[in-house]
């Protein structure tokens, strides 16, 4: 699973912090579904202005990459159960997507929610944030973003973001639309 990271600033800080992908304690499944997933994990340091992906090249098998500042995962405010938590929950925008409307209706008031900025609720974070609840690291992903939220990072002051770290820390079952495996590998 470590070949999810594609950059070797992103090798050397998740050795770092103890959070390689193949240490991951996650279901068998869940780590043959993210290796054969096309996403790729990179590292910027802030500020932004020097993003260097340092990508050698990109791994034929990578359309998507996950850019995380390597900021907050060098900050010990956030332990790396809880990043992995949050690296589970990007992940599961991929691997596990919400159904697609099946109405031109139900696909204009989804556009309309991401256009009027009301997306904190919806459905793709929902499925998102049970996905890291699906491999075991929901109350993980839950505290990060209670944290992230107390220390003013842009974007957790939203009312919903409550309503989300309340929902991952419910015993319900997690919406699972989980990608197909490959049976081939």
């Amino acid at each position: 699973m470590d070949e999810l990271l594609v950059t070797n600033a992103a090798r050397k800080l998740f050795t770092l912090r103890g959070i390689l992908p193949s240490t991951w304690a996650i279901p068998s499944d869940e780590k043959t579904r993210l290796s054969q997933s096309p996403i790729g994990i990179a590292i910027f340091n802030s500020p932004a202005s020097v993003l260097n992906l340092d990508i050698s090249p990109i791994p034929p098998r990578v359309r998507f990459l996950i850019v995380i500042d390597g900021g907050p995962l060098h900050a010990e405010t956030i332990t790396p159960q809880e990043q992995i938590g949050v690296l589970l929950h990007e992940f599961g925008h991929h691997v596990n997507p919400p159904p697609k409307p099946t109405d031109d209706a139900a696909l204009i008031a989804s556009w309309g929610r991401l256009a009027s900025g009301s997306n904190h609720l919806s459905e793709d974070e929902l499925f998102a944030d049970d996905y890291a609840r699906h491999c075991g690291f929901g109350f993980h992903f839950a505290n990060a973003m209670e944290k992230m939220k107390n220390i003013g990072v842009p974007g957790f002051d939203h009312p919903s973001i409550d309503e989300r770290i309340g929902l991952l820390r419910t015993t319900s079952e997690p919406r699972l639309n989980l990608a197909p495996l490959n049976e081939e590998s």
